[in-house]
């Protein structure tokens, strides 16, 4: 049976493909910084194999990689093009490696063609040039791969990612945004990113070199 190697396993699109993936019978290994937590636990009793580490820990990842014939790569924001790199690397060395499917954003190749981005929105610039430098570094590896750009992720809604992401929420239940009232945005449960991802990890051959937009409903 195949192998293969999960990132974000705890969250909504890496614990989605690792369930759908140990359901079909792969073998999964799954990188998680708490050994002990209940998600952790949770994917353990469904028979993943758990390697304790973060993007930083390399021999971590050495580790985890090790047999391994599929990655899906689902980096944090901030530092997505250095982690594709050290994934690359450490999957050449594996010697096993032979597809890796990426997890970036909506619209993301279309980046290098906003310049306004660039010089109006600085955060915008930032998050962008680390998907797009994340999607080159997977290109250029020579492995077959597959690049899923998801939408506005609904749990983004519930739970601590509201705080973050919309602070007056909590207390004064608005959901603050500067888009015209017109403007629809693009949304996708996390959980589909994790269907997409394990099917393209089981057959990369059909996925190969796709780069897909997805999207649920835009509301």
């Amino acid at each position: 049976m195949p192998k293969f190697l999960i990132t974000g396993a705890t969250g909504r699109q890496g614990g989605s493909a690792a369930r759908l993936l140990l359901e079909k019978g792969a073998t999964v290994h799954v990188l998680v910084r708490d050994l002990t937590s209940a998600p952790s636990l949770a994917l353990q009793s469904l028979g993943a194999t758990l390697f304790k580490g973060d993007f930083d820990d390399i021999p971590a990842i050495t580790a985890a990689m090790q047999g391994v014939d599929g990655v899906f790569l689902n980096p944090a924001p901030g530092a997505e093009t250095r982690v594709a790199e050290i994934f690359v690397a450490a999957a050449r060395a594996a010697g096993t490696v032979t597809s890796f499917v990426l997890s970036t954003a909506f619209k993301a190749e279309l980046y290098d063609d906003w310049s306004e981005i660039k010089t109006e929105w600085p955060f915008l610039a930032s998050y962008y040039t680390n998907k797009t430098g994340a999607e080159k570094a997977i290109r250029a590896s020579g492995f077959t791969y597959t690049i899923l750009r998801p939408g506005w992720l609904m749990h983004n809604y519930i739970g601590a990612a509201t705080a973050y992401q919309f602070p007056e929420y909590p207390t004064d239940r608005v959901l603050a945004v500067s888009y015209p009232r017109e403007y629809r945005v693009g949304h996708l449960d996390g959980a589909d990113v994790g269907k997409f991802a394990a099917a393209a990890l089981l057959d990369p051959l059909r996925f190969a070199g796709k780069e897909l937009e997805l999207i649920n409903e835009s509301i």
